[in-house]
């Protein structure tokens, strides 16, 4: 069963999904990998949105998800690579700032796509991706829609991956013309 919530039009429905990379040079793929499987299943069983996608109707556009998702749905948003699959999303702390950012880009697998690329697509709203790219260092990419979250809404939601953190409901509310009124706010003019 899918419920909608309505998106409205905006700015910021034209650009990327949010997305951060944060490298681990220490550790264990293979429980990292599982530690944040199961963390992940938590805060989508508390935020089953996080797992929807955005379609075409009468009215614009509108967030469709399941009100508990199941595990396949979830697991579709997770992807986990190790050193040796050459699919792999290899990068590292040494790899220029400039490179990094065009590669996830580039990559189409890591970012969430403006909404013009996944409206209508069955295309997800949320991904997270753990990628090794050494032994014992890998990096973890985590991307949302701008159509369903806004910058504080990601990092909540980033805060809450980190297993054993605590997990709540967010809210799915999404005011589309707050980076208009930002701009008005702090001075359109000199922001444009």
């Amino acid at each position: 069963m899918y419920n909608s919530s309505r998106t409205r039009q905006g700015g910021l429905m034209m650009e990327e999904g949010i997305a951060t990379i944060s490298f681990y040079n220490k550790g264990d793929f293979a429980p990292a990998v599982e530690a944040l499987s199961d963390q992940f299943s938590l805060v989508i069983a508390s935020n089953p949105w996080l797992a929807g996608n955005l379609i075409k109707a009468k009215g614009g556009a509108f967030l469709r998800h399941p009100t508990s998702p199941f595990a396949t749905q979830i697991n579709a948003l997770f992807t986990a690579t190790s050193v040796k699959d050459p699919a792999a999303f290899k990068q590292s702390p040494t790899t220029p700032y400039t490179t990094i950012c065009a590669d996830m880009c580039n990559s189409k697998t890591v970012i969430v796509g403006s909404r013009y690329v996944i409206l209508g697509k069955d295309k997800p709203v949320t991904i997270l991706t753990l990628s090794e790219s050494a032994p014992g260092e890998f990096a973890l990419i985590f991307s949302i829609s701008h159509a369903v979250a806004d910058g504080r809404t990601y990092y909540e939601i980033f805060q809450m991956l980190q297993p054993g953190a605590a997990v709540r409901k967010l809210s799915t509310a999404r005011v589309m013309a707050f980076s208009e009124v930002m701009k008005d706010m702090c001075g359109r003019k000199e922001l444009e």
